[in-house]
């Protein structure tokens, strides 16, 4: 995911804690409920080879599997181009349909001012109607 969206996504969510998965990320236990933020990682698609190949993101599969934090989480945003057609945020769908979790909502590349509030509110209904904040 695009900096400038995490960093003005922070900005309407100072309340909310954000951790940066990656591979130097050993997996703690989560002790309240979050959200996962996905891009979509692919690979493949040159002129030689137009097939594109997901890459599943294994850090964020051990955070998820590691101490249940799955159980606490909220759903998933995903990010993707929407040229890549239906493979668009496929790597938010992996996950929803893997861990059981509801895909909330995708944006396109980085995102929009409009992606924005819409998924800020979408975050907030969920965040009171389950109690998270």
């Amino acid at each position: 995911m695009d900096f400038y969206f995490y960093k003005v996504f922070n900005l309407i969510l100072q309340s909310a804690d954000l951790l940066e998965i990656s591979e130097e990320t050993l997996p703690t236990e989560s002790d309240s409920k979050f959200f996962v933020l996905l891009p979509t990682y692919m690979i493949g698609g040159s002129r030689f080879t137009p097939t594109l190949t997901e890459i599943l993101t294994t850090p964020m599969h051990d955070y998820l599997e590691s101490y249940d934090n799955v159980k606490r989480c909220a759903g998933i945003i995903g990010s993707g181009n929407l040229t890549l057609g239906k493979m668009y945020v496929i790597t938010a769908k992996t996950y929803a349909k893997e861990y059981g979790l509801p895909l909330l909502d995708a944006f396109e590349s980085r995102g929009t001012t409009r992606d924005i509030e819409r998924i800020y509110k979408i975050l907030t209904d969920k965040a009171n109607e389950d109690s998270l904040m």
